[in-house]
């Protein structure tokens, strides 16, 4: 922390304020002892820290999830992953015992999953087990979710880059912004790992995936959000507006597995414009496309799997211009 934040050896003056302990310690390949010796040494590490830097959030412990709260697959049922929740109940208890109090500042969980709804349960969980332990000043941190559409596969991984994980992160964020969660992150946008949803690897190309994320910046640069209703399930729907009047709506139609298919929703925006400017990634087309405008007294019509930006008063950034890999690829000359 020295080196990072006050400069140390030859370091940085970073300022990072949130400081994690541990990541997944239900598992046996991140953590080889038991869940006792965990609660001890985060109940160490975290007082010692905040004693040195007073000013840094510390938490943790990057909280394999809670799958066994809905269980929805055969492998979420057994006693693994039906562990994961004692862990955390116990470890807020852990928390405020004043035998063996520590600072928890944050409570950092994972999800990976098919259902965007999933996420507001899980999250609604977290908070609700938090303030029962009251700790509702702790910030809920949800810094590891993904799409996962075909668990024990490899191709899983593929997935997660094309047109319906577009839509399933369109829907995340839609479903983020009035939810529990304090602040969440996308696992992940590393081009080599194969979490990676957001480059093709090894040609660094962009994915669709990519492109909501691309979309979901111009309703962040607008910074303010604004109710944005729909009447139709598995349409998902967040709106932002400007100081200059520039309007923004993100919108997604997504549901898997089945129950694919064109949708035509009535959208209310608070503060909207009349007419938007419309661009689409859906399974045509992986780049964020113009397909005319649409005005706001029509149905919005979007087939399955399409993610929709809408855009009024203001103009969709460009795409990062591509730049081909050179050098050699498994030892071939390219």
């Amino acid at each position: 922390m020295r080196h990072y934040n006050e400069g140390w050896a030859n370091g940085f003056k970073w300022g990072i304020r949130y400081w994690e302990i541990w990541n997944e310690p239900e598992q046996k390949p991140m953590w080889s002892g038991t869940r006792a010796e965990f609660f001890e040494l985060y109940r160490v590490a975290a007082n010692h820290l905040k004693k040195c830097f007073p000013q840094i959030k510390i938490g943790g412990y990057g909280g394999c999830g809670f799958y066994a709260i809905d269980v929805q697959a055969p492998h979420e049922g057994g006693d693994f992953y039906g562990s994961f929740v004692p862990w955390f109940e116990e470890f807020c208890k852990f928390t405020q015992d004043p035998k063996t109090a520590c600072p928890f500042d944050f409570f950092s969980w994972h999800l990976y999953t098919s259902e965007p709804e999933r996420i507001v349960r899980h999250a609604e969980y977290a908070r609700r087990v938090l303030d029962a332990n009251g700790l509702k000043n702790t910030e809920s941190i949800f810094n590891e979710w993904n799409c996962e559409l075909a668990y024990g596969d490899w191709c899983v991984f593929d997935t997660m880059k094309e047109a319906p994980a577009a839509a399933f992160v369109a829907a995340a964020f839609a479903l983020l912004q009035p939810s529990s969660v304090d602040s969440a992150m996308y696992y992940d946008a590393l081009p080599s790992r194969a979490y990676c949803g957001l480059f093709y690897y090894p040609s660094g190309r962009t994915t669709p995936c990519y492109e909501t994320f691309r979309a979901f910046n111009e309703l962040r640069k607008l910074g303010t959000a604004v109710d944005c209703f729909s009447d139709e399930p598995h349409m998902y729907l967040t709106a932002a507006k400007g100081k200059d009047g520039a309007s923004a709506i993100l919108a997604a139609n997504y549901s898997w597995p089945g129950d694919a298919k064109t949708r035509r929703v009535n959208v209310s925006v608070a503060g909207g414009a009349k007419m938007y400017r419309k661009y689409v990634v859906d399974l045509g087309s992986p780049v964020l496309s113009c397909a005319g405008e649409w005005k706001t007294d029509e149905p919005l019509v979007l087939p399955a799997y399409t993610t929709c930006l809408l855009l009024a008063g203001c103009e969709l950034e460009g795409a990062p211009e591509y730049k081909a890999r050179s050098g050699a690829l498994n030892g071939l000359a390219q």
